[in-house]
């Protein structure tokens, strides 16, 4: 009878070796969300190097990819509260300062890139945390709305589960397993949101 996670660790069993790879690893290095509810063999024994997502599952990451148009550096401008920003990334960095200076500085940025590394110098409002993702919808909310092709498109996707495809992003993003996929999940929001609406 193969063993829950709960069940191993309390033996003691602290790694299992990934039928694909070969390689004794740590329980940690198998995605908590495809254990089931076994630790034997089957698909939850991939590990995250080694698990093939399922077709439905879409990842994106650049702007250039075939889903680049869920990326926040996909130009896009949108119009918030009077004003233009050339894409969600720079509402989202530039909403990060209650500076009015530094607001501008980043909106006016050249590229996402920019935006996104001057977001990182700049006075931190100092309930950001808190708000951040609201920040963020307000910006997925603009862009899916003011675009009639991107809105669309961000239907036609249908129930498929989205992930930013990011190594470095733990918080927003999603790769081999790991990350809280927050990006993902708002942008689920935002297309059940648009499908509601009609």
């Amino acid at each position: 009878m193969p063993l829950t996670k709960e069940e191993a660790e309390a033996r003691g069993i602290k790694s299992k070796v990934c039928v694909k790879c070969e390689v004794d690893k740590p329980l940690e290095d198998f995605p908590y969300e495809h254990y089931g509810s076994h630790l034997g063999q089957g698909y939850n024994s991939y590990c995250r190097d080694c698990y093939s997502p399922k077709p439905t599952d879409i990842y994106f990451w650049t702007r250039h990819d075939s889903h680049g148009y869920c990326s926040n550096f996909y130009r896009s401008p949108i119009e918030i509260d009077g004003k233009v920003y050339p894409t969600v990334e720079h509402w989202y960095q530039a909403s990060k300062t209650p500076v009015p200076d530094e607001h501008e500085m980043i909106r006016s940025l050249p590229t996402p890139r920019q935006a996104k590394f001057a977001g990182y110098h700049v006075a931190l409002r100092p309930d950001w945390e808190e708000v951040k993702e609201e920040v963020m919808l307000v910006g997925l909310r603009a862009k899916f709305t003011q675009y009639l092709d991107l809105k669309l498109t961000l239907i036609s996707t249908g129930d498929a589960a989205l992930h930013e495809n990011s190594p470095w992003d733990k918080y927003w993003g999603y790769a081999k397993g790991k990350g809280q996929d927050r990006l993902g999940i708002l942008l689920m929001q935002v297309r059940e949101e648009l499908k509601a609406k009609g």
